[in-house]
């Protein structure tokens, strides 16, 4: 099975940007869409990445711990 890494990305900004959407939505919150936009991106960036064997120490605790933090 053949995953073509842009595709990879651009699913996971689409469902990034719709989950963080419905985040918001339901805590009735005001987000621009800009931030929501970055948000997603950095996180389909993030999920993109684990493809790359080089940068296989962005997988670990303190990493993901920094990563869920950011926004």
């Amino acid at each position: 099975m053949t995953v073509y890494i842009d595709s990879l990305f651009l699913t996971n900004l689409f469902m990034d940007s719709v989950i963080l959407f419905i985040t918001c939505m339901l805590r009735r919150r005001q987000v621009t869409f800009l931030r929501l936009f970055v948000a997603a991106f950095v996180s389909a960036l993030y999920g993109a990445l684990m493809f790359f064997p080089s940068v296989s120490f962005m997988y670990s605790a303190v990493f993901k711990v920094l990563f869920s933090i950011i926004p």
